[in-house]
């Protein structure tokens, strides 16, 4: 993801829609989780389908945090 970008998606992800524009605007997108409970960041996001664009900060920061 950080050297090409691209959309990443586990297997079962199911898509019932195309990707608008308007969501590969952003560097990185991925979903809050919908689990109700109150974790701080990152524990709350969801890496189960994720668009990028390369080189986004996002990634470069889980490199240097992990």
């Amino acid at each position: 993801m950080l050297k090409y970008g691209g959309v990443y998606a586990d297997t079962d992800a199911i898509f019932v829609r195309s990707l608008t524009d308007r969501l590969r605007a952003y560097d990185v997108v991925f979903a809050y989780d919908w689990i109700g409970w109150d974790a701080p960041f990152p524990d709350t996001v969801n890496l189960g389908v994720v668009i990028s664009k390369p080189q986004a900060r996002f990634w470069k920061y889980q490199q240097v945090s992990m």
